[in-house]
């Protein structure tokens, strides 16, 4: 995959945004961008372009969109349990979104596939919760990796995907990788740094990065990060303090204090805050 460098880093931002419909959206525009340069201008087409984690398809549409752009033809799949929550109602209204004809629970595919069609042509829904996500469709280039955030859902879809990357051409783009509830994001992907190397963090004001696939991995109980002693947290953490901004930093210790809570070193975690 043609990747970003140093040189050209910032390219993505220059790139203007085709004009979509609007649908409810848990990215920034920045991030927009990103997703549509990676589909449109480096996308090899090796393998699958993946989604887990598609809520409304705002993201999914401007992968789609990049695909389309790039006269591409490969299908787009995108996971997703496509079932509205109370919460996500909420958010919902807090965006300016009327679906109060929609009640709780109800299957949002087709609103989705209705966004997505018009966008393009390949874009296969997939409804499942992550845990229940299975794979058999060949190589995969590209994965979006959002909805993942608990250990265990990080390790089902690593587990699902990790036969069907390429190596030194997949890569999966980690959303909210330094947001502190999402901690085992770091964690893990710090624990598999033999096999993820990180490439990018495509804009200094958000939380997305992006890893390479360098070699194969296994999952097993070594990365069972209810185990851990708070100084391998640590460990994982440090690695990546070099790529990554103050802020950014900063958000990684909070997600490690939480850790450090959640795991019973209560001492360790007030430690952190304070040093924060």
């Amino acid at each position: 995959m043609a990747l970003l460098t140093k040189t050209n880093e910032h390219d993505y931002q220059k790139v203007s945004l085709p004009i979509l419909p609007t649908v409810p959206c848990l990215t920034t525009t920045d991030e927009q961008k990103y997703l549509y340069w990676l589909t449109n201008n480096a996308y090899q087409a090796k393998g699958a372009v993946v989604e887990i984690g598609t809520w409304f398809g705002c993201s999914a549409g401007y992968l789609a969109a990049g695909l389309r752009d790039a006269n591409k033809n490969n299908s787009l799949f995108c996971f997703d349990r496509f079932s509205l929550s109370s919460s996500e109602k909420a958010r919902l209204r807090e965006q300016g979104f009327d679906y109060e004809y929609l009640p709780v629970n109800s299957d949002t595919s087709h609103l989705v596939q209705k966004h997505l069609d018009p966008v393009y042509a390949h874009c296969i829904l997939q409804k499942k919760v992550i845990d229940e996500i299975s794979w058999n469709n060949g190589s995969v280039e590209i994965i979006h990796f959002d909805a993942p955030k608990r250990a265990s859902d990080v390790l089902h879809v690593l587990k699902v995907f990790g036969p069907h990357l390429i190596p030194h051409e997949s890569v999966i783009v980690v959303q909210d990788f330094c947001v502190p509830r999402a901690y085992a994001l770091p964690l893990i992907f710090g624990a598999l740094a033999h096999s993820f190397e990180l490439v990018q963090v495509p804009s200094a004001t958000s939380t997305t990065v992006t890893f390479q696939y360098l070699a194969p991995y296994t999952i097993d109980e070594r990365l069972n990060i209810n185990r851990w002693q708070s100084s391998r947290a640590l460990q994982m953490v440090q690695k990546f303090l070099p790529y990554l901004n103050v802020q950014q930093q900063q958000l990684l210790f909070l997600g490690l204090a939480f850790f450090c809570y959640d795991h019973g070193d209560k001492e360790m975690a007030e430690e952190i805050t304070q040093a924060l």
